[in-house]
């Protein structure tokens, strides 16, 4: 399913902001802050960061994207298709990097099945110094 589909299909208008900025997130596994997909968009789409933030918000109240808080005044955004997530996250940069580990992965996705079936998703995060 192309992403103006999985828009429509989730109930939400298949706007090209939309389209751009879901794709970003598909794209960047590790996840992406809204301060990153406003660098990522600088020069190419004209949209200012309340916006970005009013289309993360719509994208996460109809279950296309998850947010992950890191801490006060910091969230990284990710594709919900995602059912295990390992990031790193470097307490000094405040930048977060997928990690992926088969041999974890596999773990994990064993404890997510043998968790009740309303529990869909798993994010682990390390921190770094």
């Amino acid at each position: 399913m192309n992403i103006a589909s999985k828009l429509r299909s989730n109930g939400l208008t298949a706007t090209r902001t939309r389209v751009v900025l879901f794709h970003l997130l598909i794209e960047n596994p590790q996840g992406l802050t809204a301060e990153d997909i406003y660098v990522l968009l600088a020069g190419k789409e004209k949209i200012s960061i309340g916006s970005i933030y009013r289309i993360l918000v719509d994208l996460e109240n109809h279950g296309l994207i998850k947010r992950i808080f890191y801490g006060k005044n910091k969230s990284i955004y990710k594709s919900a298709d995602q059912r295990v997530g390992i990031n790193i996250f470097d307490s000094k940069t405040g930048l977060s990097v997928l990690f992926h580990d088969e041999n974890i992965n596999k773990k994990l996705e064993k404890i997510l099945d043998d968790l009740p079936p309303d529990i869909i998703g798993l994010e682990l995060t390390l921190y770094k110094q």
